[in-house]
């Protein structure tokens, strides 16, 4: 790139067009998922590689792997390689397995594991004298998996890999329309004058609580986790007064962060984070949220009576210490038509549904309210 170029950061307008043409080839994609150890992985798909020449090739290598290590958590737990060579799109591009060893030894990454997927029978003894030659310390590290597209991404989830999120399709044709995408926003965020890419985090990490919407965030682990923080704490927030609505939602935020994790939001091809006050006003929006749904969840239509009795059916799906098998239970209950059935208490003792007539359940014109399955906690709640 030149040395007038060697004290900041280089961004795509300092490459050239032939620079710029390999880069978007998608050779080297950058996944927006990280394995289960939190750790970054980028994927090679050589038949995908459109380049003039091997510099060209070493400067689009060069901005991928700098722009994941912008990222501290990449830094500390390193980076994943996966090689993807099948089908009728496989490839051997000796010049760019050339470039890629010889940057490896000037450029500042940690490579902990490097996987290379095939299905020709023919590259098995070429794969066995690139592990003989390769030395002990990246032998440790390599794994080659051999077989259809099936085999290959199964024995890559044996490893913690996300491969829900590689840039294949189903019959394994490889794509790089996400990631021409991701380079066209980030283009756009570096000629920001304003833009800081030691705060702009490319990659999030597994235990970090993502706000936006789509299944591909709601899926995100550390959401998962949010959300069975979020279970815990609500009944003890719905019990609370204001300032102590507050303290429980501060709570969450403290408890999240405790496990390294952090709260983002979404800004162009990456991702921000949020100060504690906006945080911990998003878990008392989300508290909010998760009552009002409940509410219209478990309302059910209903007479204009003051009370009415009413029976529930319900399935004990975990044995308790007083019950050595699963049945079915029916419970007597004076029932507020506009109150939530799962806060009302029990008037009378648990009984077979045969001490007690329809009618007597049903009185006042009350319809029969049916809990459905439900987890063992909320039944010893209700």
């Amino acid at each position: 790139f030149g040395p007038t170029k060697l004290t900041r950061d280089i961004t795509i307008k300092d490459m050239a067009k032939e620079d710029k043409k390999s880069l978007e080839s998608g050779f080297f994609q950058l996944l927006q998922v990280r394995d289960a150890a939190s750790r970054a992985v980028m994927m090679g798909v050589p038949c995908l590689g459109n380049y003039k020449d091997a510099e060209n090739f070493k400067r689009s290598f060069y901005y991928m792997v700098m722009t994941a290590m912008h990222d501290v958590s990449t830094q500390i737990n390193g980076l994943i390689f996966i090689g993807y060579n099948m089908g009728k799109y496989r490839k051997v591009d000796r010049t760019a397995a050339w470039c890629v060893s010889q940057m490896r030894k000037v450029l500042p990454m940690r490579i902990v594991g490097m996987h290379y997927c095939y299905d020709d029978f023919r590259m098995r003894a070429m794969m066995t004298v690139a592990m003989l030659v390769m030395g002990g310390t990246n032998r440790v590290r390599f794994r080659g998996h051999y077989g259809d597209l099936e085999e290959n991404l199964y024995k890559l989830q044996t490893f913690g890999l996300p491969t829900e999120a590689l840039p294949v399709t189903a019959d394994g044709e490889p794509k790089n329309k996400s990631h021409r995408q991701w380079l066209k926003t980030r283009s756009k965020q570096e000629s920001d004058p304003q833009f800081r890419s030691d705060l702009f985090i490319v990659v999030p990490n597994r235990l970090d609580v993502l706000f936006g919407r789509g299944k591909p965030i709601q899926e995100h682990f550390g959401n998962i986790r949010y959300h069975s923080l979020l279970d815990y704490y609500q009944n003890a927030y719905e019990r609370s007064k204001k300032f102590e609505k507050m303290q429980i939602s501060q709570r969450v935020v403290d408890t999240v962060h405790a496990f390294v994790g952090r709260f983002l939001k979404q800004e162009g091809s990456g991702w921000v984070e949020v100060d504690d006050l906006v945080a911990r006003d998003k878990v008392s929006h989300a508290f909010r949220t998760r009552r009002a749904n409940h509410s219209s969840s478990s309302s059910t239509p209903s007479e204009p009576t003051t009370t009415t009795k009413s029976s529930a059916t319900m399935r004990l799906l975990t044995p308790s210490s007083s019950l050595s098998s699963n049945r079915e239970v029916t419970v007597c209950r004076t029932v507020d038509p506009n109150s939530d059935p799962s806060t009302v208490t029990d008037t009378e003792n648990d009984h077979d549904s045969s001490s007690c007539t329809e009618d007597e359940c049903d009185s006042i014109g009350g319809k029969r309210a049916r809990l459905w399955e439900s987890t063992f906690h909320e039944i010893e709640t209700t």
